[in-house]
């Protein structure tokens, strides 16, 4: 791992109104991240959700440190979802992902090629 960074990747997840998928992708996240690094973090972006999805977002951050979360009052679109996601990640590699499921987890380690960390 290289020193500058302290976290070999960053996934930001945008999200809106999410509370049916969110444990479903933290769990995938996880099962498909931990076996190549132990070094990553999971960085929710609520982009205003008005469902339960900030009270489950609690609830894995709670369990589990590396699942950060920022929160915004009200909606204001993936665009700016992403923007904070980037100005607050730490890792050495970004991946996106939607909290929709829409996107597979387990294409990430393809993606960034996580496995010569």
């Amino acid at each position: 791992m290289n020193n500058k960074f302290q976290i070999d990747i960053s996934v930001v997840i945008p999200c809106y109104n999410e509370e049916q998928s969110l444990r479903e992708l933290y769990e995938r996240l996880r099962t498909v991240l931990e076996p190549i690094t132990a070094q990553f973090e999971l960085l929710f972006v609520d982009d205003g959700s008005t469902d339960r999805s900030m009270d489950i977002l609690k609830e894995l951050h709670a369990q589990d440190r590396r699942v950060k979360v920022i929160h915004f009052r009200k909606n204001f679109g993936k665009a700016q979802a992403l923007s904070h996601g980037f100005l607050n990640c730490r890792g050495e590699k970004v991946v996106t992902i939607d909290a929709d499921l829409q996107d597979f987890p387990e294409e990430i380690p393809k993606t960034v090629n996580l496995t010569h960390l």
